[in-house]
């Protein structure tokens, strides 16, 4: 009761008021094709300027070839890397501030095995890449 109180009587400022989020998500492909190489798109919403995410991909299905930053949103990294016994992607940043979609990267993976590739940001809705 106490904070509810204090919140009525001194409300934060706007800018303190509502929680200020980047969402990363994934574009990529409904299907590749066994020893294809194909691309994943990683793009930015929301009001940060900064990301540190991992990136869980299916190690098995697909293997990471590189991670292409040539036109991205990024200033600076901090970390840009897989790790294909893990199926781990790390990506750290700050972006240049601008409206709208922000590009981070291109993730470049080649298709290994027929079954359905899955890729999750960490904390985030997996998707799935059907590998023929």
């Amino acid at each position: 009761l106490k904070d509810s109180v204090m919140t009525a009587l001194y409300p934060k400022p706007e800018s303190q008021a509502s929680e200020k989020m980047l969402t990363l998500s994934l574009q990529a492909p409904a299907e590749a094709r066994v020893n294809q190489e194909f691309e994943i798109r990683v793009v930015a919403d929301g009001d940060l300027d900064s990301f540190n995410n991992k990136i869980n991909y299916s190690k098995d299905q697909i293997q990471a070839l590189r991670i292409e930053v040539a036109g991205s949103d990024v200033n600076s990294w901090y970390k840009e890397e897989f790790d294909n016994n893990l199926g781990e992607i790390y990506l750290a940043g700050n972006i240049t501030p601008k409206e709208g979609q922000k590009n981070i990267a291109k993730l470049v993976f080649k298709a290994n095995t027929k079954g359905q590739a899955k890729l999750m940001i960490e904390g985030q809705k997996e998707i799935t890449i059907n590998i023929k």
